[in-house]
């Protein structure tokens, strides 16, 4: 409690405060720690995920059900739709069977994973030794 009292701003301390509760299973005061974050932080996935996996701990399930939310909210998720990886019909919501082609499954939600090449990530081409120490 040192450092959070001596900190300019002790929002940071608090919550890897409550992290380090939370990671000790020390659940009722990481929940206590971090709910006196929520006006500060409410707006953070991290939070939210932080809070939902707490109040899973704890067996509070309706609650963490909505915190687990507000973290795909903040992430941007929520908005997202969903799409047959067969046909290519885009819905709403998800189902198990897409109505258009009939497909059972194939109904997923629709992102894209962003493609990096090595250069992109700046990893150089590298020589490849083949052997070793040998002399020809």
């Amino acid at each position: 409690h040192l450092i959070i009292n001596s900190s300019e701003s002790s929002l940071l301390p608090r919550f890897f405060l409550g992290r380090l509760f939370y990671r000790l299973e020390m659940h009722d005061e990481a929940l206590r720690s971090l709910e006196d974050l929520a006006e500060e932080i409410s707006v953070s996935p991290t939070y939210h995920l932080l809070l939902a996996r707490i109040r899973h701990r704890r067996g509070e399930l309706a609650r963490a059900a909505e915190s687990y939310f507000k973290c795909v909210q903040e992430v941007g998720l929520g908005g997202r739709g969903f799409v047959c990886r067969a046909c290519g019909r885009k819905y709403g919501d998800w189902r198990d069977r897409c109505p258009e082609c009939g497909s059972w499954n194939s109904v997923e939600l629709d992102f894209e994973l962003e493609k990096f090449s090595p250069e992109d990530l700046g990893v150089r081409q590298a020589p490849v030794w083949s052997h070793y120490g040998r002399s020809d």
